[in-house]
């Protein structure tokens, strides 16, 4: 079974892609903080991060780095409910997301990553 770390701060949402994820046959895990999603980086086997890109605007927090630090080719999905306007901090994920498009494009977006990375294809995927 897949596992898939989530972490993003509004919780209606989350818990949305979590049980869609879960329905679908994935192990979901939850970070609640930066610190939760080291320490679960360290302590379970973690397939792919679903990010919520506001997330990293928080003064002091950067859980990109931290995953990369952890795991540099663990494979990161940005999540945003602002597609539109330009997001600097998705310059690091392997693919994202619109919230809004959750349902849809998540479990696409999941197979298609965990795929690149079969194949050391990670971080080539377009956004």
């Amino acid at each position: 079974m897949r596992t898939i770390l989530c972490f993003d701060d509004a919780t209606y949402r989350l818990e949305t892609a979590r049980k869609l994820l879960a329905a679908n046959g994935y192990l979901t895990l939850r970070a609640r903080d930066t610190r939760d999603l080291v320490d679960q980086l360290e302590e379970s086997s973690v397939d792919v991060v679903l990010l919520d890109c506001h997330c990293l605007a928080k003064p002091g927090c950067n859980p990109v780095q931290l995953i990369r630090l952890a795991q540099p080719d663990l494979p990161i999905i940005m999540t945003s409910g602002f597609c539109q306007s330009p997001c600097t901090y998705m310059r690091d994920a392997d693919a994202c997301i619109q919230k809004g498009d959750l349902s849809t494009a998540l479990l696409r977006t999941v197979e298609t990553v965990l795929c690149a990375r079969r194949y050391g294809l990670c971080r080539s995927i377009a956004c």
